[in-house]
């Protein structure tokens, strides 16, 4: 549980939320909502969009839910979905927001796994062909009719299979691990 002020400081910190932030909570208290979630960011203006869509809610004063943004506890990014209302006294005064936030940083990295698994070769760590296609897309896109253009290059493997065939899976996955690395090797020096 979270909640602010007319003048979006942070009051009445919850222990579980400081935890979350991994702060104490009477470091928290009074300080800009805002500011705190920036974490570092703040002093060089550079944080995440879902920030200034909080900022822009808690501005309109209007009720927001699902916002889902990144944080950093300590030396860690956690991941933090925050819902809230604006509260109003009985005469109608805005008084701040009151909200809930939940840690789905599991919820996140699970995420990025599955998609890091659809779009790369777990054996090789590599580029798959689905990734392949969306970048050739994007830098045909992105290269319209600019010249020199774009080059790409494949390689082939010369009688893999036979390779497999004769002396088993494991020793086709370790030749491809090596060359995978060997082409990362290669291909990062160039840059």
């Amino acid at each position: 549980l979270w909640q602010t002020d007319a003048n979006r400081r942070i009051t009445g910190v919850s222990p579980r939320f400081a935890e979350t932030l991994g702060v104490e909570p009477g470091l928290l208290e009074g300080q800009p909502l805002v500011q705190v979630l920036a974490g570092d960011g703040w002093e060089s203006g550079r944080f995440p969009a879902g920030l200034h869509q909080l900022a822009e809610h808690l501005k309109r004063r209007e009720n927001f839910s699902g916002l889902i943004l990144p944080v950093q506890a300590g030396r860690q990014t956690r991941w933090l979905e925050l819902s809230a209302s604006p509260r109003h006294d009985e005469k109608g005064a805005f008084l701040g927001f009151r909200g809930v936030g939940s840690d789905v940083t599991v919820q996140r990295e699970s995420a990025d796994k599955i998609a890091q698994l659809a779009r790369f070769d777990p054996l090789t760590g590599l580029p798959n062909r689905s990734h392949l296609r969306g970048v050739l897309d994007e830098s045909m896109v992105a290269n319209g009719a600019r010249l020199p253009g774009c080059a790409f290059l494949m390689l082939d493997l010369d009688r893999f299979k036979a390779v497999n065939d004769t002396l088993g899976h494991q020793i086709g996955d370790k030749l491809l691990t090596q060359v995978a690395r060997r082409l990362r090797q290669v291909c990062s020096s160039a840059e």
